[in-house]
């Protein structure tokens, strides 16, 4: 899957814009699709309760203290003459923070939501962003990129 290997900026950019399109408008349509409330994009008022909303804050703060600490072990390694390990970036922490921000919101749905859809509409966006990342990251978006890291 190396179509872009030789690609010139603009076809990168325009896969890109592609990939972003096709992320963003899943979650409506799906949402849609299958009876699901809207969600408004990019809000944070997107939480069932109170409950839910303490413990996505507390996933978060978690994450950026596990950003930093990453940073900071990433650093002394890379000091030490050792390479930039993948597991030890700060996308790696990012997507560990949406896995478990969209995991718990997929159980507050589940568990407080009136319309039962809902859950499954936050599951499918989960299921889809996880396929999309994996997709991307593996083959270094299509053969565009080498990301440098080592095991």
């Amino acid at each position: 899957m190396n179509f872009l290997e030789d690609a010139s900026d603009f076809e990168v950019y325009f896969t890109i814009a592609v990939l972003v399109g096709i992320a963003v408008s899943f979650s409506p349509i799906m949402r849609r699709l299958i009876g699901a409330d809207k969600i408004k994009m990019f809000s944070w008022e997107n939480y069932v309760n109170q409950q839910h909303k303490k413990l996505d804050w507390i996933i978060r703060i978690s994450a950026i203290i596990a950003m930093i600490v990453l940073w900071a072990i990433q650093m002394s390694v890379f000091e030490d003459g050792g390479g930039l390990k993948w597991y030890l970036g700060a996308p790696m922490a990012l997507f560990l923070m949406i896995l478990f921000t969209e995991t718990l919101r997929i159980y507050m749905e589940w568990k407080h939501s009136e319309n039962r859809q809902n859950y499954k509409a936050t599951l499918l966006d989960l299921v889809f962003l996880l396929f999309l990342t994996f997709i991307c990251l593996s083959t270094g978006l299509f053969g565009a990129f080498e990301f440098g890291w080592q095991n």
